[in-house]
């Protein structure tokens, strides 16, 4: 890279920098050319975020912000250049511009004062850099060692085997966490990989290529960004099998005989019905026992060995995945290619500009895992933005990554996979960010994979022990299995429709396959806000632990017709969603305890969907009924447990009006009341107010219970008084300046 502004040189002088205290430089451009990288030479700093950023020059003071930044410094550094890396920010030769940082605790750097312009300093603390900042002229300007480099001359439009490799606008580029202090590595289709990759014109040709040409930060890692230009980019990732790999109970190991020295830094996969078990292969050996670091389970003249961590403590044959990816990311890695960011319209099949095809049959990108280790295996995950991935169906996944503390995908399309598209399989990952992603065409394993059946496929899956995850404007749609798997997530508006059945297993109340989005479990709900979902086989939303609020869930759509809008299999709370033409009924009673809860929703009932809710057993608890549901269709409750129609009818109508634990309550000025039942409770108590009287009210699992409300009256009249009690729990009443009027009613809640 070219030297564009500032001083590339480390400088004799140190030189101390307070805390909070913003250091601005001013210096003139050297050449014309594109900013791509800030460097900053360190003598001594503690682990911190140091901020850098470049300005354009304002009558001699720094005027707009033009781009900054922040650098993680994981650990103390010294005699250090960082770099704030991924700018992309034209500047003029001869114009003057301002170079500037900030540090939030006191750093040593340096500097010279021979051939330096003014010098500047805020004039109060700081905890961010803005643009046109207050600032005070040094009393000696000073030079840091303090640089700006990047691609020399103008942007312009070269073509390289009829793919454009056009140098995208400039924009100012914010702290993107994911990263360590990195380098950039450019990738085009015209590169070679003997080329340097530092820039457009001495790009590298594939992504492994480019990884490897960034420095490692202090932790030992590959750091910085892969820039991949335009076109599509072939790969091929390998999966073999091993019919005969044997688990030892009790032991960590597995005995793999098919595996060769070649299969080193391959995964294993074990199939399994929602996905796969996943683990590193550490090392490969013949023969002798291994070292005390390196135990293999057992002697074996000529045997090969893999260690690896049982997930399941079996012992016995079994089928395993040996699996070799296209591209494996270390943490802190960001791939980015180039196209649009936001809007959905070029996610259509190959829209994306950058587009990575996987002609193999295994996984195109590994992302950063903890399997074993390694160093830097404590970094933050990897981050993967504006690129297509396709599997040309015969690849499992585009994106798989397993143990991961930070990952974000954003404007992402994955489609034509045989697994997932997108897979964060277990324990996967915390702080999962995924913004403008489409899954589509993904599934097409239909059920098995080689010899391995009940392999469970779809759109994307958020597996279990993901307790941290965001998406937004996610579409999952035309998948054949599960449009989304989402455990542990924070949902916020999305498509997930027309997801076709997959052919793998059959469950009692919803087999997952076919429906557009399975939400949460006990344990890792997950919460939906807004969406619309309509046409997918089975259900539209199997809730295993979800809530759902203000969201569309039509039968229809797609050549296929949903039966259930929800299926409850675990805690539900529904409020705000419109119910529309289902063959079955709105919601469904799957198994599990928990209760279902919906409020302020519509049905839609057009003669297809006959019925709001399909119990599955009679004697069970599933419901807490607040609110209500506009245009309930004719048959409100139905219990599934082969009574008649009319007596259907009769039991919804009970359910509605006058349950069985419907009952008649005298109470007394002050009591204390239980609820014995094992439904909730709404009670309707009349209460006759003298001036200025009042009730005190109190619930609780025990007695006395907390304060809820304490209704009074300034004027003398009666009115109604609405307590919902839940199951076992008391009610306190405490009545000053006023008495019961009458009987009050508890109905089920």
């Amino acid at each position: 890279m070219a030297l564009l502004l500032g001083d590339s040189n480390v400088e004799s002088t140190g030189k101390s920098q307070s805390k909070e205290k913003a250091r601005y430089q001013r210096v003139e451009c050297l050449h014309t050319g594109t900013v791509e990288t800030l460097e900053l030479y360190i003598q001594e700093l503690a682990a911190s975020e140091p901020e850098l950023a470049i300005y354009e020059d304002n009558s001699g003071k720094p005027g707009v912000l033009k781009a900054h930044g922040k650098v993680v410094l994981a650990s103390t550094i010294e005699e250090k250049w960082i770099a704030l890396n991924g700018l992309e920010v034209s500047v003029t030769a001869g114009v003057k511009y301002w170079l500037a940082f900030l540090s939030l605790i006191p750093l040593k750097c340096k500097q010279k004062t021979a051939g330096a312009e003014n010098s500047c300093k805020g004039t109060a603390t700081e905890t961010a850099l803005k643009g046109s900042p207050s600032v005070t002229a040094l009393e000696a300007p000073e030079l840091l060692s303090f640089a700006a480099v990047g691609t020399e001359g103008s942007k312009t439009t070269r073509e390289t085997s009829g793919h454009s490799a056009l140098l995208f606008s400039a924009k100012a580029t914010a702290f993107e966490p994911v990263l360590l202090p990195g380098g950039t590595a450019f990738v085009t289709l015209a590169g070679n990989d003997s080329n340097d990759g530092e820039t457009w014109a001495t790009a590298k040709r594939t992504i492994p290529a480019a990884i490897a040409a960034l420095p490692r930060s202090a932790e030992g890692l590959h750091t910085g960004v892969v820039q991949v230009g335009y076109g599509t980019y072939e790969v091929s990732s390998t999966r073999r099998e091993d019919e005969k790999c044997v688990f030892f109970n009790g032991s960590a190991y597995v005995e793999c005989p098919s595996a060769t020295t070649a299969d080193i830094g391959a995964i294993l996969m074990k199939p399994s019905m929602i996905g796969f078990e996943a683990k590193e292969i550490i090392d490969v050996w013949e023969g002798e026992l291994g070292t005390e670091n390196k135990k293999i389970p057992k002697e074996g003249t000529g045997k090969k060995f893999v260690t690896m961590e049982s997930s399941t403590g079996e012992s016995g044959e079994t089928l395993l995945f040996i699996i070799k990816p296209a591209i494996v990311m270390p943490a802190g890695v960001k791939i980015r290619g180039l196209g649009p960011m936001g809007g959905h319209a070029g996610y259509i099949s190959a829209g994306w500009p950058t587009r990575i095809k996987d002609v193999g049959g295994g996984i195109t990108i590994l992302g950063p895992r903890s399997f074993s280790d390694g160093p830097g295996e404590a970094a933050k995950g990897g981050y993967v933005e504006q690129l297509t991935l396709h599997g040309n169906d015969t690849a499992l996944d585009g994106y798989f990554a397993q143990n991961v503390f930070g990952t974000v995908i954003r404007s992402v399309a994955a489609e034509h996979y045989m697994r997932w598209g997108l897979d964060f399989g277990n324990n996967a990952v915390a702080q999962l960010e995924l913004d403008d992603v489409l899954a589509q065409f993904n599934g097409t394993a239909n059920g098995t994979v080689g010899k391995a059946t009940k392999v469970l496929g779809g759109g994307i899956r958020c597996y279990e022990g993901a307790p941290v995850g965001n998406a937004q404007s996610v579409i999952c749609r035309t998948n054949n299995g599960v449009g989304m798997l989402a455990y542990g997530m924070h949902i916020l508006g999305g498509n997930f429709s027309h997801n076709s059945r997959q052919e793998y297993e059959t469950k009692k109340y919803i087999n997952q396959s076919g429906v557009g989005i399975v939400l949460g479990t006990e344990n890792t709900p997950s919460q939906l806000f807004g969406g619309w979902l309509e046409g997918n086989a089975e259900a539209n939303i199997e809730s295993r632990g979800g809530t759902i609020i203000g969201v569309h869930l039509q039968g229809d759509g797609g050549g296929n017709f949903a039966e259930y809008g929800i299926v409850a299999n675990g805690y539900t709370f529904i409020a705000g969603t419109h119910f529309q033409k289902h063959t079955k009924a709105a919601i469904l009673e799957g198994g599990g305890e928990p209760p279902i809860i919906w409020t302020a929703c519509e049905s839609q009932a057009r003669g297809e969907e006959t019925t709001w809710l399909k119990r599955t057993k009679s004697d069970r608890n599933l419901y807490v009924v607040a609110g209500g549901v506009e245009n309930a269709p004719r048959t409100f409750v139905e219990t599934g447990t082969g009574r008649t129609g009319s007596e259907h009818e009769e039991e919804a109508a009970a359910f509605i009006s006058s349950p069985p634990e419907a009952t008649k309550l005298k109470l007394e000025s002050e009591v204390t009341y239980q609820n014995t039942k094992e439904r909730d409770l709404r009670l309707a108590i009349p209460i006759k107010y003298e001036a200025g009287g009042k009730v005190e009210v109190k619930t609780g699992q025990a007695t006395p219970g907390a304060v809820i409300g304490t209704p009074e009256r300034s004027s003398a009249g009666k009115e109604i008084l609405n307590v919902y009690l839940p199951a076992r729990w008391y009610l306190t009443l405490k009545l000053t300046g006023a008495t019961f009027d009458g009987e009050a009613t508890a109905q089920a809640g």
